[in-house]
């Protein structure tokens, strides 16, 4: 009996997951993303840094900013920590941490990209 149950329960399982696959999203690859310095006329306190976005293959835009900070996140190997969005329908990206004269890390660069469309 158990083993007719698991050979009917499996297959089920399986089709809903692929179901539930086709609709999830994905977050642009790190190679999608684009930067744009934001204008220094933008009003504060986001009126330095960078504008980003991105477009995953589905189609949809991909928006986020890396502000109070001249430095262009992407120069810094850019890695996707969340391969699907969060509750927040945010994607988080890293870039390589900011180490002190110690080696210690001082503070890390992280990215958010909001989906937008």
């Amino acid at each position: 009996m158990n083993k007719v149950l698991l050979a009917f329960v499996f297959p089920v399982v399986g089709v809903l997951g692929l179901a539930h696959a086709a609709d999830a999203a994905t977050c642009p690859l790190v190679t999608a993303i684009k930067s744009t310095p934001i204008p220094i006329n933008a009003p504060p306190p986001n009126n330095e840094g960078y504008a980003y976005t991105a477009d995953d293959p589905d189609g949809s835009r991909w928006k986020g900013q890396y502000v109070r900070n001249d430095e262009d996140i992407l120069n810094y190997n850019l890695t996707l920590k969340t391969p699907a969005p969060g509750p927040d329908n945010a994607c988080l990206y890293e870039g390589d941490p900011q180490k002190d004269q110690y080696g210690d890390i001082a503070y890390s660069r992280q990215l958010k990209l909001y989906k937008t469309q």
